[in-house]
């Protein structure tokens, strides 16, 4: 059976041809992204509350902006939508921006608030200027929403105690109101610059989106810090050309080998159940690897997003 299935895979070179020839096109067809794209992008994530997955567009440093945005306004809200409706990129010196008018869907008055207070609504749609930033030839879209800098800093940092829990305070003092306590290993998050008196400073979200300050003595304390705000998926991280080039290595080689060593599993010495154990746990580990590589790969090329 595998010469036979070897045999057929000679025969059909043209598919494997018009495979290769179909995804080089869809690769030149969007590797021109826009910045507007991006941002489609981005907002696309964000809408399937698919958060991790949006982080990959944005600026690293504007991480933390995006985590406080999803607890305050998304995570407890799965009707509320950004919905892209134009744009346009424009330059101030060396600098990229895209100018996007998006349409916000369910919202509640908490978070149509947050844009009237920093200028972005005009009572219809959100204004937003995402700024285009660009490292190691990967490009970014940078966004300003900000919490309140006269109570935090920019430096915020997700952190954890590991050893025990933590009691809050609503003032920096041991004869202040214990306000909050969460168990070890519990994630929040602190302001680095903030270490007054053997106390550090805690961002809190309350129910209704607002932010408060709480306080808690760092002598007390095992803070681990070094926690990413945002963590991504085995293809995540991969650009378009990578999952394409991953795509034709798939087709041409990974998978008529797979079929190869199955047929030759079920051919030798081993028993039935021992190769039908082999072949349903090969199966799922393909199932899973592959549906989330198609995922990446479709939402990329045509902003398809499928459920993971």
């Amino acid at each position: 059976m595998p010469k036979q299935l070897m045999k057929i895979m000679k025969t059909k070179k043209p598919t494997f041809f018009y495979i290769f020839l179909t995804l080089t096109t869809l690769i030149i067809m969007t590797s021109c992204n826009s910045e507007t794209r991006t941002v489609k992008k981005f907002l696309g994530r964000l809408n399937a509350r698919e958060i991790n997955s949006s982080s990959k567009y944005l600026w690293p440093e504007d991480h933390n902006r995006l985590y406080i945005f999803n607890k305050r306004f998304l995570e407890n809200n799965d009707l509320v939508s950004l919905e892209y409706i134009e744009g346009n990129s424009t330059t101030e010196g060396e600098r990229t921006f895209v100018n996007a008018k998006i349409k916000c869907n369910n919202c509640d008055s908490s978070i149509i608030n947050y844009f009237k207070t920093n200028n972005k609504y005009d009572g219809k749609y959100i204004n937003e200027k995402f700024e285009i930033k660009k490292a190691h030839d990967v490009e970014y879209i940078s966004v300003d929403w900000n919490w309140d800098s006269s109570k935090f800093s920019n430096n915020l940092k997700l952190c954890k105690d590991t050893i025990r829990e933590i009691k809050f305070r609503e003032e920096p003092s041991l004869n202040s109101e214990v306000s909050q306590t969460i168990a070890q290993n519990t994630d929040f998050i602190i302001d680095e610059n903030y270490d007054e008196n053997g106390w550090k400073k805690s961002l809190h979200i309350e129910e209704n989106g607002n932010i408060k300050p709480l306080y808690f003595p760092s002598s007390s304390s095992n803070i681990k810090s070094d926690i990413h705000f945002f963590t991504l998926g085995w293809f995540g991280g991969l650009s378009i050309l990578v999952l394409a080039v991953v795509a034709i290595i798939c087709f041409v080689v990974v998978f008529p080998l797979l079929v190869v060593s199955s047929f030759k599993v079920l051919g030798g010495g081993e028993g039935p159940m021992q190769a039908g154990c082999f072949l349903f746990v090969l199966i799922m580990i393909v199932v899973a690897i592959g549906y989330e590589f198609l995922e990446n790969l479709l939402f990329e090329l045509f902003l398809v997003n499928l459920p993971l």
